[in-house]
């Protein structure tokens, strides 16, 4: 995301570890500020030291925003009485900005939170796009082809890979010589292999790992399915795989319902159901037709909703910056939290 809002012509400034502390986040912010002279701040940053860094930029008097791109529902009690605590310490010396929620998913969630709830939210969908001008034509699939499904996510918790590998026993019933490719990586790969390797589809489920360009990959797959769990604040691979046309199957759950559009664009399985989810994709893989109809519909519809053009005049408005003015704007990432 950083590298997106930098072409979008912010400037982009990462705190190092000088800013470990609440004085050396201060001189940091407070350097950006002289140097920088911005229209407006945005905190980019997870729930690190929200209420110290809101005392440090009220004084500043430019106008704040903040990032939310995680849904509050993993946030424990203690955590919450912890920042309402800090923020006696470090009260606001002004009204308190404008938390950006990147669906209605992660908005809705701050309401279970008695520090988030007091925030105004606005909801504005992540602008992405795909980074390529060749769209994915699905193609006819005949006993002799190898029906290819991806997915492109870090290896962790948040998602579910696991239950997409499991939805490979069914799918191989049907389609035995179908692969799933996964690109990412993170802490659960080991644990994801050996799933692979207890439900005997190791032979068919390819870790990629870490990829420089996930369209090269892309190119090959038929389907793109996205398993989740409800820690999911929004899905940038999934808008990006819609944006390149690609037909896709995900969970039904909070923020994958929000791409759903006319359920032309997105098929939704139950979550943490395998057999469900095999046998959508196996549907639509026989389904060329309806692939077709899913890869225009999606990429139509992801097109106008994650439209960066129409992100940046959003937060240009919620910022009170005038059309030309978003090139003054910082977006603030604190040094542990970096956004991936």
């Amino acid at each position: 995301m950083c590298e997106d809002w930098r072409q979008a012509g912010a400037s982009v400034e990462v705190l190092g570890q000088d800013a470990a502390t609440l004085r050396g986040a201060a001189r940091a912010i407070q350097r950006i500020i002289a140097s920088e002279r911005p229209s407006a701040a945005i905190l980019w940053h997870g729930l690190v030291r929200l209420p110290q860094l809101i005392h440090v930029l009220n004084p500043l008097r430019i106008p704040v925003a903040v990032h939310g791109g995680n849904p509050a529902h993993s946030m424990s009690k203690t955590t919450d009485v912890k920042f309402l605590l800090l923020e006696q310490l470090y009260s606001p010396q002004g009204p308190l900005p404008t938390y950006i929620c990147c669906s209605e998913h992660v908005a809705a969630s701050f309401d279970s939170s008695a520090y988030l709830r007091r925030f105004p939210r606005r909801v504005i969908y992540n602008g992405v796009r795909a980074r390529t001008t060749t769209m994915h034509r699905p193609r006819a699939l005949s006993s002799n082809d190898t029906p290819v499904i991806g997915m492109a996510a870090r290896l962790d918790s948040i998602k579910d890979h696991a239950t997409l590998i499991r939805a490979m026993v069914s799918v191989r019933r049907q389609l035995p010589s179908a692969i799933l490719e996964l690109a990412g990586d993170g802490e659960l790969r080991n644990s994801l292999e050996k799933l692979a390797r207890q439900l005997g589809v190791a032979s068919s489920v390819r870790f990629l790992g870490e990829v420089a360009d996930v369209y090269s990959h892309m190119t090959r797959w038929d389907l793109f399915a996205y398993a989740t769990t409800e820690r999911e604040g929004l899905g940038n691979a999934l808008a990006e795989a819609m944006c390149y046309g690609l037909p896709c199957v995900a969970t039904d759950i909070g923020p994958m319902r929000e791409f759903a559009g006319d359920k032309f664009a997105v098929r939704l399985a139950p979550p943490g159901c395998p057999d469900s989810l095999g046998k959508e994709c196996v549907r639509l893989l026989f389904d060329t037709d309806q692939r077709k109809t899913m890869a225009t519909g999606g990429n139509a519809f992801a097109s106008k909703r994650f439209n960066p053009v129409t992100n940046a005049l959003q937060y240009s408005r919620v910022l009170n910056l005038s059309s030309d003015s978003l090139s003054s704007a910082v977006l603030d990432v604190t040094h542990d939290t970096l956004p991936a």
